[in-house]
């Protein structure tokens, strides 16, 4: 079963912040849920609390290059490349913080 957090946040103009728990199960609704969407993304690192911050013009496939083995190949001067390529998926969470109307 699949636990999606929903936080309130009066910084981002009273905007939704979307919590994927694990990026790794949470794959398709992720990819699905912010197709032609862009905003402002946060990775975590569970265990470290480590981030990195990113937006998109689209989400989705902003976020289906990151689950992509070639594309972290190709882009090891990222860290948060690096890092998923070794930690795995399943060791982040994925953050909407916003939602950007372009």
């Amino acid at each position: 079963m699949k636990i999606l957090t929903i936080l309130f946040n009066n910084n981002l103009s009273n905007q939704l912040s979307i919590i994927y728990e694990s990026a790794d199960k949470d794959k398709i609704q992720i990819l699905k849920e912010n197709k032609n969407l862009a905003g402002i993304y946060l990775w975590t690192h569970k265990e470290s609390g480590k981030t990195y911050l990113g937006s998109a013009v689209d989400l989705s496939k902003r976020i289906i290059q990151y689950f992509s083995i070639k594309y972290l190949d190709q882009n090891k001067t990222m860290r948060i490349c690096n890092a998923l390529a070794y930690y795995g998926y399943s060791a982040f969470s994925l953050t909407i913080l916003e939602y950007i109307n372009i």
